[in-house]
């Protein structure tokens, strides 16, 4: 990972805090749809391939389980 974060000074590793389960069952579908259509037109414009994203439900993190594990996030 350091790597990683030298060719990405914007890039951190924090601590993780659980998503209580009324926050994450809040999101409306239109929110979603909004932040979906600005994640893809985030990707066209930095050039971010689809291979090289992944879901991080299909590694093993799920709401509620992330608390005290360490997860990126903007410096």
């Amino acid at each position: 990972m350091s790597f990683f974060f030298k060719r990405n000074p914007r890039v951190v590793s924090i601590i993780g805090r659980k998503i209580e389960a009324a926050r994450a069952k809040g999101a409306i579908p239109e929110q979603i749809r909004a932040f979906l259509k600005l994640f893809k037109r985030t990707c066209v414009r930095l050039g971010i391939r689809t291979k090289d994203t992944w879901n991080i439900d299909k590694t093993g993190k799920a709401l509620g389980v992330c608390a005290n594990t360490r997860v990126l996030a903007s410096s």
